[in-house]
């Protein structure tokens, strides 16, 4: 949804007077917001108290800077109790929000996620036991690694196991068994991405002994 920027700690003494006249100008009077708090009389005399102190400030004068600061932090605090108000009341209604004279925030471009490769898939050192390493996915959240059993009936279900790293090393395998394995990148926005099915024995551990 979008939404109007409420944070504007990183904003410059000068850049944040600015958008304080631009924000008191657009929300006097706008019909879309007629309840703000801070009301735009008590806001406008901050801007101009803040204004005030900007100048006053450029003496060096060292109470005269402390003034600057808490104005600015004041006029700061008010412009995030408006935008936090703005969002609130046009529930992301872009007409409404750009009447505000806040800045939009920006969209964020979506990554979208590719289906990872499993590297390597190895007898792990104790018995019954596979360790799957998977390529790492730019945009990954985390990686589900799957496994399923092969009967004479067929395959098993899957049993799946959600972790944030791309290796997992899947225990209690019965030995002897041929098993299917795959890794799934979990992204944003419910993407999923499988990687190709690989199929492996888990070896008797007589036979890991002997290797």
């Amino acid at each position: 949804m979008k939404k109007v920027i409420s944070n504007f700690d990183r904003e410059r003494e000068a850049d944040t007077l600015t958008l304080g006249r631009s924000v008191s100008q657009k929300m006097s009077g706008n019909a879309f917001f007629p309840t703000p708090s801070p009301t735009m009389s008590t806001f406008t005399d901050n801007l101009d108290e803040y204004a005030t102190a900007l100048t006053a400030a450029k003496t060096g004068d060292r109470t005269a800077i402390v003034r600057k600061n808490l104005a600015n932090q004041l006029v700061k605090s008010n412009l995030t109790d408006l935008a936090l108000y703005v969002n609130s009341t046009s529930k992301g209604n872009l007409e409404m929000l750009s009447s505000s004279g806040l800045p939009l925030t920006k969209d964020r471009s979506r990554i979208t996620i590719t289906a990872p490769e499993i590297k390597s898939l190895l007898q792990g050192l104790n018995a019954g036991s596979m360790l799957l390493k998977a390529s790492r996915i730019y945009g990954a959240k985390s990686y589900q690694f799957q496994c399923a059993m092969e009967t004479a009936t067929g395959r098993t279900a899957w049993v799946t196991v959600t972790d944030s790293r791309c290796k997992y090393e899947f225990t209690e395998l019965e030995q002897g068994k041929k098993y299917w394995f795959r890794v799934a990148a979990i992204g944003g926005n419910g993407q999923v991405a499988y990687s190709s099915e690989v199929a492996a024995y888990v070896m008797q551990r007589d036979m890991i002994a002997a290797a």
